[in-house]
């Protein structure tokens, strides 16, 4: 591969279209990519610091293959040649060799593979790009916190006939929260300081919020009535509510970047597709 590479900035190894390699990179000359750069930037290493972040390499690259396998039909192979990119992956590269699943992989290659789609949004490239450099600062709590603002605020659940439906879905996304109900009181000012969420001086009222996504099912009732059967009717969404509630998330609204970090989340959790184009258009 020494013959086929240009530099590009201080830490970026751009391949030519050239010899064997072509503009549509293969599987193996993407790995062959992955663990050039690796070697750039971690040339120093003491040997049991270098075994763990080879280790993490390892893992980044077989989780890579897998998602590229499984995302074949969507993703421009040509873009691994564009410098950009070859940026955006040697930052993930870094990251992960030295945090290793501290990062959450699902989202790492989440982010990266979108902005490998032939055709992403302009928005959602960005703001995917955005994400990338802040997940190695994301806790499970701060995901956590996301999930449950998105979740009673921003997310709907379509095709569903009752409320009654909602609720083994709002059981899947409570059972997947930790249970450290005071982590808010620094991380929601955190979460803020990373562009994540942001602040208003408008209180938003849990309750209202579901009802203004649900209003086929909350239309016929008063705001009491509507309370009253969450309260008594679906203990599950109660529960998010009340940690909504106890989060103190009335005045905290998602950043792009929070919005498309939590259906991340919410996509793992119950294990479906997401229309992340859809976010920002």
């Amino acid at each position: 591969m020494d013959g086929q590479k240009q530099k590009v900035g201080e830490n970026g190894v751009a391949l030519q279209a050239g010899g064997d390699i072509s503009v549509g990179m293969s599987y193996t000359e993407v790995k062959d990519l992955v663990f050039l750069l690796f070697e750039q930037n971690f040339p120093k290493l003491a040997e049991s610091a270098a075994e763990k972040a080879l280790q993490n390499i390892k893992e980044y690259i077989g989780n890579l293959e897998n998602r590229l396998h499984e995302d074949a039909n969507k993703v421009d192979f040509s873009k691994f040649s564009d410098p950009n990119i070859q940026y955006l992956l040697n930052s993930t590269i870094q990251n992960y060799a030295r945090k290793g699943n501290s990062i959450n992989m699902d989202f790492l290659m989440d982010a990266f593979l979108l902005v490998l789609r032939e055709k992403p949004t302009s928005i959602l490239n960005i703001v995917s790009e955005q994400l990338i450099s802040v997940l190695p600062k994301i806790t499970k709590d701060c995901v956590d916190v996301l999930t449950v603002l998105y979740y009673v605020r921003y997310y709907r659940q379509n095709g569903i006939s009752s409320m009654e439906e909602l609720e083994p879905i709002s059981k899947k996304i409570y059972d997947s929260l930790s249970f450290d109900k005071e982590c808010s009181d620094f991380i929601v000012p955190y979460l803020e300081s990373l562009g994540v969420t942001a602040s208003t001086v408008f209180a938003s009222t849990p309750y209202r919020d579901l009802a203004d996504q649900y209003k086929e099912f909350s239309s016929s009732k008063s705001d009491d009535e509507w309370k009253k059967l969450i309260q008594m009717s679906f203990p599950y969404l109660l529960k998010i509510i009340e940690r909504y509630e106890s989060w103190h998330l009335e005045t905290t609204y998602l950043n792009p970047m929070g919005e498309l970090l939590a259906l991340m989340n919410v996509k793992s959790i119950l294990q479906i597709d997401a229309d992340f184009e859809g976010l920002f258009q």
